[in-house]
């Protein structure tokens, strides 16, 4: 846990009726490669990955008959119009566990949604599937004020192969230097928009580049989900790189991660506490028979430099990776409950 300064659960579970907030521990997480000030060294590259959500503010069961293209109907519900708009819809259990939808509208009863994890989607949710609704993070209350010149990237999932570039990036300083009072704040890199209530998902794959001046320690204090870890891997005809992040505060190991691998896929992890911009992958994970022809021939996840096989190595807490898929592989869902979780 190279990136973690420090987890705790800092509550209990509590029961409570439908649609109203419910309680799930809490926890902190410390984003960085080292802790305190200077977490992020000066001109390096460090990929984050927010494991936390803020606080449930409401769950409530889909109603019978409650699903219509991107809208979903909560029994019992009452609530008022577009209260939720900006929320997060987590879907808590069943066979979609984990999913991770955006509300873009709501009456009284009725939440619309848009997945937020590319080649999601809502098949799977069914009737009586659990909802829990959260403030989304956004880069403002995530990641805050930081030097001036700091970077913030992200993916959309439309890049096509191996090795992808981040195709959105947020700057925090002023977009317009010399104008309209000087006052430095995120904006987006390509249109000089104002970008600090754009929109951070839980699992999403950020890299945070520093300029000349370090950043100092990011902790991020929020809800620990007891929900499944989901999100899509993407396939194609070629090998195809999904970069992305595991929803737990603690390290998930691999071999328990549940991942619906097939031979010839790979994780490439990155070490946090190096220094430098467009850091290349410092461990590669990949799964099928480290010895062809020997042994039984059993597909397993092994260290594609050491070719022994996995145990303990784990997905760390708070940090982006990349999934890399064989050829030919398709989209998959991939949900696991965290290791954690069970222990509670």
């Amino acid at each position: 846990m190279k990136n973690i300064t420090s987890f705790a659960l800092l509550s209990a579970f509590a029961s409570v009726a439908a649609t109203a907030a419910v309680t799930d521990p809490v926890g902190y997480i410390s984003l960085g490669n080292t802790a305190g000030s200077d977490a992020f060294a000066a001109n390096t590259d460090v990929r984050i990955s927010i494991p936390l959500f803020n606080a449930t503010a409401s769950v409530g069961a889909i109603a019978t008959a409650g699903i219509s293209g991107n809208d979903i109907t909560i029994d019992g519900a009452a609530y008022t119009p577009d209260e939720w708009v900006g929320f997060y819809a987590q879907v808590a259990d069943g066979t979609n566990n984990g999913q991770l939808l955006l509300v873009t509208a709501n009456t009284a009863t009725t939440l619309t949604v848009s997945t937020t994890t590319p080649g999601d989607s809502l098949a799977g949710l069914a009737d009586g599937d659990t909802i829990k609704l959260s403030a989304a993070w956004t880069i403002g209350t995530a990641i805050g004020d930081v030097p001036v010149g700091t970077q913030l990237f992200g993916f959309t999932g439309t890049g096509v192969g191996q090795n992808l570039a981040a195709d959105v990036g947020y700057t925090f300083g002023e977009p317009f230097p010399g104008f309209f009072g000087g006052v430095n704040q995120w904006y987006n890199t390509g249109t000089l928009a104002p970008a600090t209530d754009a929109i951070l998902y839980p699992g999403e794959a950020l890299i945070l580049r520093t300029g000349a001046t370090p950043v100092n320690e990011i902790v991020i204090t929020g809800e620990v989900s007891t929900s499944n870890s989901r999100t899509v891997i993407l396939g194609g005809a070629a090998s195809q790189d999904t970069p992305t992040g595991y929803v737990s505060p603690v390290d998930e190991v691999v071999i328990d991660a549940n991942i619906p691998a097939v031979a010839g896929d790979q994780l490439l992890i990155f070490d946090v506490t190096g220094t430098g911009l467009n850091q290349a992958a410092t461990i590669i994970y990949a799964f099928g028979e480290p010895f062809p022809g020997f042994f039984g021939g059993v597909d397993q996840w092994y260290n594609a430099g050491t070719l022994g096989a996995l145990t303990t190595e784990a997905i760390p807490a708070g940090q982006s990776f990349i999934y890399r898929t064989a050829a030919a592989a398709g989209d998959l869902p991939w949900g696991d409950e965290p290791g954690f979780v069970s222990g509670l």
